[in-house]
């Protein structure tokens, strides 16, 4: 009996364990059926019954076992464990969050400025600007204002004139003196046509005084002012009416500025503008815009207004350069977020708003209706409501792994993705193949940063319009990318720094060829887009600006890298220096 007990205890046990365990699942599931609905989870990605299992940071990865990401290895997580098999919305865990970088803002209503930069220069201004006439024929014998620049004073002798036909009058004025208690009208008369032909008063004094015929008379500057421009020199021969000085008064000065087509929404008469010296940095005034020109220039696309400002002293010169900030502040409350917030679909603007009753981080793509830039911010007219928070870094990253797991993007819309960038080229950078990748050795991104430093020594040569000086830095950055070599990155990232290795050693080659300045910007060009790409894949260690013009190679718009946010274009130095805009900051 003992040992028939010994026999049956193992079944038993298992019995009474089959028993607990068929309770465990059958009566915890019929009481969790009468639990709060909403926490019940689909933990799998039914294919025939088999669990597909992904990585929340990386959405392209799927497997049917569980296991770590081989891209940032973190743990595969089951589709739909986190509620993500929606169409319309992306979680992640608050690892993937952490990991991607991502960070909100959340909506308010505020007061931003809006600072547009505009370039200037400085020109006369034309109220006060007079020109001095012959008033009768004859030879100029002498000339006093003979250079452009002269200052002169109202009632100055500024030139002399041989007058032969100044005679006649001269000698009725006599005849009329010497019987002038016989007959004053004549006399009244005689003076009165020597004052028509601008005779100065002194001089007629002086011919009554010797009694006297003068052949040579005096020309007056009739305002003090400054000469801008002469066009008679001694001996010349002139006729009544013929131009001999340009006498302006500089002594307040217009200020003429041009802004983009798409800035002239902020440019108003009466509005805020800063003006600097390009040639005296210390100076720095704020004045008021005084004209807007109520037509946009065709060949530019730029829209022409002007400023006034006082010049004591003659610092201002006519022709010389400026830099302007226009302040353009709202008059009402606006609905602000950052707008690096916003992902530009071409007709449309997107954000992601992470949803605040999500158990886990939650994204909603939403699209809305933008107003105006206001710095580093932009105002929302519509789709967006105060108090709801928008990614404003990590934006695209999201977008991305949206777009790969095949749910509603920027990116998967009926139309295909276009990026405009001021109504002009499509941005080659903002695309999946732009994500930074995670594992990416320091001393690679010191290397890496080299090459960067080499190529901002050749764009900066390039804004000074110095093609050897750029070569020189195009040679030395061929060195350090040289240094790195084609093979010089390991791990994910190793095909794309392949690829970016091999496009920017050919640019360079062809560069290196050409002493043309425009064959040089041609390859630049190229390079350019290629080094973006791989500053935002493989990171650096200091922090670059990616800025663009629209108006380069017959308005098909160009990227460049550069050390700093202030726009000094490479491609258009000598004529729109400053034509550009910040479009990221690329940080590690």
């Amino acid at each position: 009996m003992k040992n028939s007990f010994r026999i049956w205890t193992p079944y038993l046990a298992v019995l009474l364990a089959g028993l607990l365990l068929g309770w465990l699942i059958f009566g915890g599931s019929h009481q969790h059926d009468h639990g709060d609905h909403h926490h019940s989870h689909n933990h799998g990605d039914s294919n025939g019954g088999e669990t597909i299992y992904t990585c929340s940071m990386h959405p392209q990865i799927r497997q049917s076992e569980p296991g770590t990401c081989p891209l940032c290895a973190m743990d595969l997580t089951p589709v739909g464990d986190n509620g993500s098999d929606g169409e319309y919305f992306l979680t992640m865990t608050a690892a993937a969050v952490e990991l991607a970088q991502i960070q909100t803002y959340e909506a308010r209503y505020g007061r931003e400025e809006a600072r547009i930069r505009v370039p200037g220069t400085v020109a006369a201004d034309e109220t006060k600007l007079t020109y001095v006439t012959a008033r009768y024929g004859g030879r100029i014998t002498q000339l006093f204002a003979n250079y452009t620049g002269q200052k002169v004073q109202k009632g100055e002798i500024i030139a002399e004139i041989y007058a032969p036909e100044l005679l006649p009058a001269q000698r009725e004025y006599l005849e009329a003196l010497s019987q002038r208690d016989q007959r004053p009208e004549m006399l009244r008369s005689a003076e009165r046509r020597l004052r028509l032909l601008e005779i100065p008063d002194d001089v007629i004094a002086g011919i009554a005084e010797t009694g006297r015929i003068r052949d040579t008379f005096p020309i007056i500057a009739n305002r003090s002012g400054t000469i801008t421009r002469r066009m008679v020199s001694k001996d010349d021969y002139v006729q009544e009416g013929t131009i001999l000085f340009a006498l302006t008064d500089l002594s307040r000065v217009w200020l003429e500025f041009e802004a983009w087509e798409k800035d002239s929404q902020y440019i108003r008469e009466g509005g805020i503008v800063n003006v600097k010296s390009r040639q005296n940095r210390s100076f720095e005034q704020e004045t008021r815009i005084t004209f807007v020109n109520p037509l946009i220039d065709n060949n530019r696309r730029t829209l022409g207004f002007r400023a006034e400002l006082a010049n004591p002293g003659g610092i201002l010169r006519p022709g010389m350069l400026l830099e302007g900030e226009v302040v353009h502040r709202s008059a009402s409350d606006e609905l602000l977020i950052p707008e690096t917030a916003l992902l530009w679909t071409g007709t449309r603007s997107l954000v992601y708003v992470k949803l605040q009753d999500s158990e886990i981080a939650a994204f909603e793509p939403r699209e809305v209706e933008t107003g105006l830039r206001r710095g580093d911010y932009i105002s929302i007219l519509s789709g967006l409501e105060a108090g709801e928070k928008v990614v404003m870094n990590g934006a695209f990253k999201i977008d991305s792994e949206a777009q790969i797991a095949g749910k509603f993007s920027m990116m998967n819309r009926a139309e295909p993705l276009e990026i405009f960038l001021q109504g002009q080229r499509p941005d080659p950078h903002q695309t999946a193949e732009a994500s930074r990748y995670e594992d990416v050795p320091e001393a690679f991104k010191n290397s890496l940063t080299n090459v960067v430093r080499s190529y901002l020594t050749a764009k900066d040569a390039l804004v000074e319009s110095s093609a050897a000086e750029a070569l020189e830095a195009f040679s030395q950055m061929k060195e350090r990318m040289e240094q790195i070599g084609e093979h010089g990155l390991s791990g994910s990232g190793h095909e794309s720094w392949m690829t970016r290795y091999r496009n920017i050693m050919a640019h360079l080659n062809t560069l290196l060829q050409e002493t043309d300045l425009d064959e040089i910007r041609s390859e630049f060009r190229f390079i350019s887009d290629e080094l973006v790409l791989a500053t935002r894949q493989f990171g650096l260690t200091k922090v670059v600006y990616r800025q663009f013009c629209p108006m380069t190679f017959g308005d098909e718009g160009s990227y460049w890298l550069s050390s700093e946010p202030e726009i000094m274009n490479p491609y258009l130095p000598e004529t729109m220096l400053m034509c550009g805009e910040l479009i990221e900051t690329i940080e590690d």
